[in-house]
């Protein structure tokens, strides 16, 4: 089977052509096409670039950060074969009949092939301006055109394809590119709850707290977690602030959602390992169900309490 995935370039297309054709890599790519552009990565740019900035009225090759589709200088298409499958020369071949379908004549692509572990991986990097003047867009109408010609390509060719895969076509480049590295969104939400503890315009803490960092850390993830996988819509608000005490003070944490909230009867089983609560509701939450056991059996650790208040329906505390 193919695998197709995506990546809008918005800086340094250059870089982008170089790497797609090994010339930054260990390893050169096996294979390299182009189709209406030299197979030679600097032609190719040249060429690219005076396509782009004739229709885009801006430069190629952007600096800096960029946001905004409008500001894609190039599509990055990558799809990935079973090295058992198909030879390096099918790969190619496949890559450009699909590339064709799909941009028709029109556009600028170079097509480089791998074959430098056991998969076979085609990279296709496309102006995101056509020699006509049309835009490529990046949407997700687009993004299922590509796969239907991909699939119906390797239906063809009777190479397997997977009728109903389950892709998730909501994933930006950033978050694939975090689950790929290892720092999916958890490890950024820790960044900021950090930043919201650490406002300026939180006067009534300390700046200097005796307790475990990490553990205190690990609790609130945890319980922002919880509250933004049953929250559909509204929001979910984290608060900060102090107790006084005889000893010192107390750090008081809640999260607020605008969830589902839970019944009476439930409450009690919250804090229970390895129990999700109403769970005909919840059957689309996936969950092991020991977040909030954890962080109760932290915060006792530490001298704490937990508790929740909450209104079915209506949300959480």
């Amino acid at each position: 089977m193919a695998v197709l995935r995506h990546f809008s370039i918005k800086n340094s297309p250059l870089a982008t052509l170089k790497y797609i054709t090994g010339e930054t890599k260990a390893q050169k790519a096996a294979i390299v096409t182009g189709i209406n552009c030299s197979d030679d990565p600097e032609s190719a740019y040249i060429e690219m670039k005076m396509c782009y900035e004739h229709y885009a009225g801006e430069k190629f090759h952007r600096g800096g950060k960029s946001t905004g589709k409008e500001h894609i200088k190039m599509h990055h298409y990558v799809i990935s074969f079973k090295g058992q499958e198909v030879t390096p020369q099918e790969a190619d071949r496949i890559a450009q009949e699909w590339a064709k379908s799909v941009f028709g004549d029109n556009f600028q692509i170079l097509i480089a092939t791998h074959t430098d572990t056991n998969n076979i991986h085609v990279h296709l990097a496309v102006n995101a301006f056509g020699m006509n003047g049309k835009r490529w867009l990046d949407n997700k109408s687009t993004v299922k055109l590509c796969r239907e010609k991909i699939n119906a390509i390797c239906k063809k060719k009777k190479l397997n394809v997977i009728e109903n895969p389950k892709y998730n076509t909501r994933q930006n480049y950033a978050e694939w590119l975090a689950n790929r590295s290892g720092t999916s969104w958890k490890h950024k939400l820790c960044d900021d709850i950090d930043k919201i503890v650490l406002m300026e315009d939180i006067h009534n803490i300390p700046r200097g707290i005796i307790g475990d960092e990490v553990r205190i850390r690990q609790v609130i993830v945890n319980l922002m977690t919880n509250a933004i996988k049953y929250t559909e819509k509204g929001s979910v608000t984290l608060t900060v602030s102090q107790s006084k005490q005889d000893y010192g003070i107390n750090l008081l944490v809640s999260v607020a959602d605008t969830g589902i909230g839970i019944t009476e009867e439930n409450i009690e089983k919250l804090f229970t390992s390895f129990r999700q609560v109403d769970t005909k509701k919840n059957r689309s939450v996936e969950g092991t169900g020991l977040g909030l056991a954890i962080s109760k059996r932290l915060i006792t650790q530490m001298g704490g309490f937990i508790g929740v208040k909450s209104e079915y329906g209506a949300g959480s505390v």
